[in-house]
């Protein structure tokens, strides 16, 4: 029996295409690892927790990496508050914090003997961690200290989420707790559940939330009626897969979000990992695949069929990571170069025109169809933005300052797509 990982991709804008082709990067720097989580801090800085205590660093961009064990528990989370302050939480009420950007790791008393789950913070002054058993714990003085906070449930807890003072808690039997003063009070929300045999709603578990700038997002399982996302409690989506063993939702942003199962099919030949792509302003849901990663080769993927678990993490469009029990991919984007030269009037898709010399670059555009334009530097840093203002029909972008070498210019349209374009400044 082999394992087939499967990825699915949500897009909750109507045509967004992104102009990168892209190459997933398979890391045998851990492969005798169990990975969970996986967060970012800056452009090269990156997290990963697991099994036996596991806490990974690289500073690289996951060339190389340092591995610490600062306790033997299974480690579930980890977060950033800040550059050099972090907490990671696992089982048997583990927290661990950092203020030295992960170089050392000391274990805090949490008051709690349960799996700890998840961790979110506002700021160092806000930190909660849930776990099983409705056991919540807080912090308001940068981890030091935590308080419990009695939620009067005996329900696991699964995840936890906070935007700007806006907080959600969701766990098993349709639980969910809603803040909107950065959790200083919380009550019982009722989320909408797609429901047409009338099952239990205790039989419905609410595995993980996602906030975004405009969504919130909750990823729903139920053992017989399998997977499906709530949108801002009022839209359900449905994934091409029946995802029975979905444990993880991971929203990018606005417009699209990662899942994870793992399907375990007889008699299959090979294993990968499928991005199909959704549009839910669809109502037929229909999808097409857009990217796949071949784990055949692999000596690691024979042991996938115990997935339990796979986290995503996202810098920028040209960075981003991938962990799955003891996989670890690097998502590297690639952009059709475009070679401008000083003068050289070049036309792109929807009609934009650009024209570049040493001291400005030109975006020329139909009137009413651009909305913002972007610079970044090819390592992915933002250089700078301008929006675009009504019956405007040109942009110029002052470049003196720039040194010579290779930028992505990025143009959003008010259709809600976007095109990205390589520009050489010589």
């Amino acid at each position: 029996m082999k394992t087939k990982l499967t990825f699915f991709l949500l897009l909750f804008t109507s045509s967004l295409q992104l102009m990168f082709s892209q190459t997933w990067e398979y890391s045998n720097a851990l492969e005798s690892e169990w990975m969970r989580k996986i967060c970012t801090q800056g452009l090269d800085t990156v997290y990963i927790v697991g099994r036996n205590g596991l806490i990974a660093r690289s500073t690289d961009r996951s060339a190389t990496w340092t591995k610490q064990y600062p306790i033997t528990a299974q480690l579930n989370d980890i977060i950033f508050c800040n550059h050099t302050t972090g907490f990671a939480v696992g089982n048997n009420g583990t927290i661990l914090r950092t203020t030295d950007a992960g170089a050392s790791w000391t274990q805090q008393n949490s008051g709690v003997t349960v799996n700890l789950n998840a961790i979110a913070a506002t700021g160092t002054d806000n930190i909660w961690a849930v776990g099983d058993s409705g056991k919540v714990v807080y912090s308001t003085n940068a981890g030091v200290t935590w308080q419990k906070n009695d939620f009067s449930t005996l329900t696991n807890l699964n995840d936890i989420s906070f935007r700007n003072n806006i907080g959600y808690i969701v766990g098993n039997a349709d639980t969910c707790f809603f803040s909107s003063d950065k959790g200083n009070s919380w009550a019982f929300k009722n989320i909408a559940i797609e429901n047409p045999h009338n099952y239990s709603l205790a039989a419905f578990d609410l595995l993980s939330v996602n906030q975004t700038q405009n969504h919130v997002c909750i990823l729903i399982g139920n053992e017989k009626r399998g997977m499906f996302i709530n949108v801002d409690n009022n839209t359900f989506i449905h994934p091409p897969y029946p995802l029975n063993s979905v444990t993880s939702f991971v929203m990018k942003n606005d417009s699209i979000g990662y899942g994870f199962t793992a399907d375990c099919l007889a008699g299959s030949s090979g294993c990968s990992i499928l991005m199909p792509v959704i549009n839910i302003l669809n109502s037929s849901n229909s999808y097409s695949y857009s990217d796949y990663i071949d784990l055949s080769n692999l000596s690691s993927y024979s042991d996938i069929h115990y997935m339990d678990h796979a986290d995503m993490s996202f810098v920028n469009d040209s960075i981003e990571y991938l962990v799955a029990g003891p996989l670890l991919f690097h998502l590297k984007k690639y952009v059709p170069v475009i070679i401008i030269p000083d003068g050289i009037n070049e036309t792109e898709n929807k009609k934009i025109s650009i024209m570049a010399n040493s001291i400005k670059l030109t975006i020329q555009f139909e009137n009413e169809t651009l909305d913002k334009i972007e610079l970044y530097g090819i390592t992915g840093l933002k250089i700078l933005s301008e929006n675009i203002h009504a019956n405007e029909t040109s942009k110029s972008l002052n470049i003196t300052d720039l040194s010579k070498g290779t930028y992505i210019i990025r143009a959003y349209f008010r259709d809600n797509t976007s095109t990205n374009i390589k520009w050489i400044k010589q």
